[in-house]
Order: C-alpha cells, then sequence, then structure tokens
C-alpha cells in the first residue's frame, strides 16, 4: 500500500492519545509536525548512506521516555519470564493454567504437533541451532489479544531448550494469521500470488520491516485450514505505555523517535536491503522481487517532491480531521449501546 498509510495511521493515532491527555489542538499539531519532520529527515539521511540497516536507536543515542523503555527491557532475565507462564513440578516444567489458559484435548494436541513440524521446516536452515531435539512438553490454549487478533484462539508451546537445564526452555506462540487489510483494498494478481498463506505473508512482512528477526520466525497449517504465524514469545520485548508520558517535551522527543523508526521500517524493506544469503535466503524464491522497490527511500522521496511543507500540513489537516471522526464514531456508538439500540447486544445494567 502507500507509505502515506502508515504515516497517517501514527498521526492520527498521536491525535488521539494526547487529545486524550488534554493537549490543545494547537499543541497536537506541534507534535504532528515534529513526528512527519521527523520521519522525512531519517527518510532524507537514508538517501545519502549506504548504510541504511546500521543506523539503529539504542540506549546510548537516545534520551526521554524512549531511552528509560530501552534501558528497561534489558532488565528483564529469561528464568524469570518463564516463571511468569510456567511452573516446576516434579522436576519438570509446565504451563499454568487459569480461567483464560486452557488445556487442549487429545485431537487438538494431535494437529499442532503436526503443525508444529511443519513449522520447523519453514525456519532457514542458517538460523537453526544444532543439536536441538525441539521436544514439546506442553501445549495450551489462550484467547488472543492485541490489534488484529483480539477474540481469537491461540497455542502457546513449551519446548525444550538446547540443554536439559529447565531455565533454557523455550516458549512459541503459534497464532492465526489475518489477512493483509491492504489487500482488501488493493487488488494486485502480482501479489496474491505470492501471499496465499497469510503466515508465510506475515513472515515475509517481518523479514522486510526488520534489519534482524527471530530465528524462531517460522509458519504452519493447522488442521490443513488454519494458516498460523509461529516466534518465540520473548523476555526483552516492552511496549511504550503511554500512562506516564505527559510532559509535552517528553512527549514531542518521543514522537521524534516514532518518526525516525518508521522511515527506518520503510527503508529497509527494499530490494536494496534484502540480504539474501544472511536474512532470508530460505525465502527469496518465495519473495517478489520484482515487485518491492529497489530504494524505498528515493520513491519517497520523489514522491514529496521537495514540498516538505505541504506534506507536513497534509499529514496534520488528516490527524485533525480523523481524529474528530473517530471520537465522534465512539460517541455515537456509546449512545448506541447505552440505550439498546445495536442487536444481540444488552447493557448489564448491574456493572
Amino acid at each position: 500500500g502507500p507509505f502515506t498509510w502508515d504515516v497517517k495511521r501514527l498521526v492520527a493515532s498521536i491525535n488521539l492519545i494526547t487529545y486524550s491527555k488534554a493537549y490543545s489542538d494547537e499543541k497536537i499539531a506541534q507534535l504532528i509536525r515534529c513526528l512527519v519532520s521527523s520521519y522525512l529527515k531519517q527518510i532524507y539521511e537514508y538517501c545519502n548512506s549506504r548504510e541504511k540497516r546500521h543506523m539503529t536507536i539504542t540506549s546510548e543515542n537516545t534520551h526521554g521516555p524512549v531511552n528509560i523503555l530501552l534501558k528497561e527491557s534489558r532488565l528483564g532475565s529469561r528464568e524469570a519470564h518463564l516463571n511468569t507462564m510456567t511452573v516446576v513440578e516434579n522436576f519438570e516444567r509446565k504451563f499454568i493454567r487459569s480461567k483464560d489458559v486452557k488445556d487442549v484435548d487429545e485431537q487438538l494436541r494431535n494437529q499442532i504437533l503436526q503443525a508444529f513440524q511443519g513449522y520447523l521446516q519453514t525456519i532457514p536452515e542458517s538460523k537453526k541451532e544444532k543439536p536441538w531435539s525441539y521436544r514439546v512438553k506442553d501445549i495450551i490454549a489462550r484467547t488472543s489479544s492485541g490489534i488484529g487478533s483480539a477474540g481469537r484462539t491461540s497455542y502457546s508451546i513449551l519446548v525444550q531448550g538446547k540443554t536439559e537445564a529447565l531455565e533454557s526452555d523455550i516458549i512459541l506462540n503459534m497464532k492465526p494469521a489475518t489477512q493483509s487489510a491492504v489487500s482488501s483494498v488493493i487488488q494486485d494478481q502480482n501479489l496474491q500470488y505470492y501471499f496465499r498463506h497469510d503466515g508465510l505473508r506475515t513472515v515475509l512482512c517481518a523479514y522486510a520491516m526488520h534489519a534482524v528477526t527471530s530465528k524462531w520466525l517460522g509458519y504452519a497449517t493447522l488442521n490443513n485450514q488454519i494458516p498460523l504465524v509461529v516466534d518465540k514469545v520473548t523476555t526483552h520485548n516492552k511496549n511504550l505505555e503511554w500512562n506516564n508520558i505527559n510532559d509535552f517535551e517528553d512527549t514531542c522527543v518521543t514522537v521524534e523517535y516514532l518518526g525516525k523508526a518508521m522511515a527506518k521500517i520503510h527503508c529497509i524493506s527494499d530490494i536494496d536491503s534484502i540480504e539474501k544469503e544472511k536474512h532470508a535466503g530460505h525465502h527469496t524464491d518465495l519473495l517478489p522481487l520484482h515487485i518491492i522497490p529497489r530504494h524505498t527511500e528515493r520513491t519517497i522521496r520523489k514522491a514529496i517532491g521537495g514540498n516538505d511543507e505541504g506534506f507536513i500540513r497534509d499529514m496534520i489537516s488528516f490527524a485533525m480531521t480523523y481524529g474528530n471522526r473517530v471520537r465522534r464514531d465512539h460517541r455515537l456508538f456509546f449512545e448506541a449501546f447505552r440505550n439498546g439500540r445495536i442487536p444481540m447486544l444488552q447493557v448489564d445494567e448491574s456493572h
């Protein structure tokens, strides 16, 4: 899809977040200007550099909330992370069961194990560590959360680590792959040929958008019907929480880094950046190389055409208009829900 879709989605989100913090329209517009300007600056820096993949955002070149986030993400340990989801009983590790974490029956377990064997074949040989038994210790089902997968059932698989030491165990997340939102709007027969399996599509997108991908990233098919994407549950992943980002200067610094990060995602997802041997050699024959742009940063620079101010104003206008529309839609939905005007939905007045 157009690169502007990502920019618009981000600036609209910033509008909604900062409006909820009672920022004035003037300050919201300033923040969006700061974000888009940072995005463009990074795009132009990529145009003048051959080392796109080595431009990183780290705890050494950041400050403010993003710097704190990066430092906090280093504190977790694998064993402590494992202990939040598992327990050791009779000298063996297993998942903790709860109302949201359920056992799977024998039939489903066998289907998942079959899908797991298929998944192992999708891991590039260059990323496999040998010897490794890949022995499955436990499987549970849970209701997924998050954008695109909310309400769907995903599966967690506990796999023996490289040694028999319990702290080396690995947890894999196997979740249904969702259909691309772009595919509902843009019909391209060339893309449809490559992206018949949404799990594969998700993996290829990850290879495109990240300079480094997990060695556990792969895909599978459950019961010959449901496309899945599989990856390791990592210890050091941490989300940017906005609850404590209230100071205007802190918010401005944060959105600058978001603009810079979005530029990097766009600019490393081109032919110029695909390291066929080290990065995605296993999937090179599956990549639509004739469709992916060769120099994304130059394509974006050409689209902007030197009119930075016009592009920034357009993004500000979109964010303000879209933010108002979202708040109006939410108000209409809430009033309809509150007054019982949505069929099959009933308000529980006791809550």
